[in-house]
């Protein structure tokens, strides 16, 4: 007998974005909010480090680092490219705040 291997659809969770830093922000199957990213990279992959504003009061930050190969940074960044022109046709284009974006050294 065959298996459905249909992968469950799921909405996108709301999270509660008030939290202003007191406990890092889990959702029930275990994701991370992050307000801040920082992307660098070797010879051998990029790294992402997501983080989340503002910083505790004894001076930590949560973190959670994700290292990808540079051919699926490459692929990532075209995924993303495309997402970013569809979700604004929908609804409207984003105006970037804030600090400039610079990789960090």
């Amino acid at each position: 007998m065959a298996k459905n291997n249909k992968i469950k659809e799921e909405k996108p969770q709301k999270i509660d974005t008030k939290n202003k830093g007191k406990e890092p922000i889990h959702d029930v199957i275990g994701s991370f909010y992050a307000n801040g990213i920082m992307v660098n990279f070797n010879e051998d992959e990029f790294v992402f480090e997501f983080y989340q504003n503002p910083i505790q009061d004894d001076g930590s930050v949560d973190t959670f680092r994700v290292y990808i190969l540079p051919d699926m940074y490459k692929k990532l960044r075209v995924l993303c490219e495309k997402t970013l022109k569809t979700y604004e046709k929908e609804f409207g284009e984003i105006k970037i705040s804030g600090k400039s974006i610079e990789r960090v050294k």
